[in-house]
């Protein structure tokens, strides 16, 4: 069997796993990354003491390719599942918005507001293929 030569722009999480799925076929991989570390969005960073995420991400228990994918490389035994929750920070305060019911209490909101969010909220619930509104702007 004959080698490829591959090459791989970018050390994120992708770009590595476009590289492993190469090199299990048999091709030799190299990975350019232009970071002075891999991992993309989902390495940390350090500000002053504080080491932060790049981006925000998640993996939910319904996330089967990821981890699929953590299971291959052995890395399954090692995620922590979490319960977690979200504020808006508004004024002087956090507001918790991890449900439909808490968004219609935030008080930032009018009345008027809080109808088009639970509109909103309600037809979200009702899309089953989310790729209809990739053309659709924010402003409409």
């Amino acid at each position: 069997m004959t080698s490829t030569r591959t090459a791989v722009v970018g050390g994120g999480m992708l770009g590595l796993t476009v590289a492993l799925r190469l090199a299990q076929q048999g091709d030799a991989v190299t990975v350019f990354e232009a970071g002075s570390t891999l991992g993309g969005l989902a390495a940390p960073w350090t500000v002053g003491e504080v080491r932060w995420d790049r981006h925000y991400h998640v993996t939910l228990t319904s996330d089967q390719h990821l981890r699929a994918l953590l299971a291959e490389l052995g890395l399954d035994d090692l995620i922590q599942w979490r319960i977690t929750s979200t504020g808006y920070y508004a004024g002087d305060a956090i507001y918790p918005v991890s449900g439909p019911i808490d968004f219609l209490k935030l008080p930032p909101l009018t009345i008027i507001d809080k109808a088009r969010l639970a509109m909103t909220l309600a037809y979200g619930t009702l899309i089953r293929n989310g790729r209809r509104m990739e053309g659709i702007g924010v402003d409409e």
